[in-house]
């Protein structure tokens, strides 16, 4: 399960996107240091945003971002087709 800590930022729009894998590091000597996690960063029309997730925390997007985006395109075409039935409906008849 994904514990987060509710965050909210606008810096614009995501202009890219890049995951990074950082591997555990025992030697740092610190509690941080001594997982692996995942690193999103975005560059933003304003700045930037970093977020980090730990491996499981990645494996649970991994399985759930497929499936929104797939949502995501099926209501893109449901409009698409709505508007284009809507421009057959009201262009001229012909005689």
């Amino acid at each position: 399960m994904i514990a987060v800590t509710y965050f909210s930022a606008d810096a614009g729009l995501s202009l890219s996107a890049t995951a990074i894998y950082s591997e555990a590091r025992p030697e740092s000597g610190d509690d941080a240091g001594s997982r692996a996690f995942i690193r999103i960063n975005c560059v933003m029309e304003h700045g930037w945003l970093s977020v980090m997730v730990s491996v499981d925390d990645a494996r649970v997007l991994a399985e759930q971002l497929p499936d929104l985006v797939m949502v995501h395109d099926a209501a893109e075409r449901e409009k698409a087709l709505v508007k284009a039935a809507a421009e057959i409906d009201s262009a001229p008849k012909a005689a």
